[in-house]
């Protein structure tokens, strides 16, 4: 699973299919949706509940 998490970390976009085909920069903002939220709410876990338990909001 590290491997997978290092692996997507250091993605990136290359700047000629940005170019070509309109596909966007991986910036830290895209990459923690696609990585961090979808993966929470594939396990069933509400983010904004579990910041409320946890006293971050």
């Amino acid at each position: 699973m590290q491997t997978y998490i290092d692996t997507w970390a250091n993605l990136e976009m290359p700047e000629e299919l940005q170019d070509k085909y309109g596909y966007p920069e991986l910036t830290p903002e895209i990459k923690e949706q696609v990585f961090g939220l979808n993966f929470a709410r594939g396990l069933g876990i509400d983010l904004e509940v579990k910041k409320k338990e946890l006293g971050l909001l």
